[in-house]
């Protein structure tokens, strides 16, 4: 008997945030550096992780899961570090990792 032509294929499993996260810390910890929680105590909007690599290259990481935005507060947060010099950046799911990593080390 055929398939029920009503039948959804199944989902991918959604991937969340604290995997992109880990996928994060991971990446930095091979290439010798540090991915630091920040916990925005006391300024909201604050990325999730500061990023310490060889050479003294400092950067502020967001993390989305893939469809995630950055709210409002996030905006002006990262705005506001961007002004004062610092490397903010976003990245989105494991592919925005890569891109990161790719654009920052493009011979490795």
């Amino acid at each position: 008997m055929s398939a029920n032509c009503n039948e959804v294929p199944p989902t991918p499993p959604r991937i969340r945030e604290r995997e992109v996260e880990t996928y994060l810390a991971d990446r930095v910890r091979r290439f010798g550096g540090l991915s630091l929680k920040l916990l925005p105590l006391h300024f909201a909007g604050l990325p999730d992780r500061l990023v310490i690599l060889p050479g003294g290259l400092i950067l502020f990481v967001e993390v989305k899961a893939p469809g995630g935005k950055l709210s409002a507060l996030q905006k002006i947060a990262h705005n506001r570090l961007d002004t004062l010099g610092c490397n903010v950046y976003t990245v989105t799911g494991f592919a925005g990792v890569d891109w990161l990593f790719n654009n920052l080390f493009p011979d490795d």
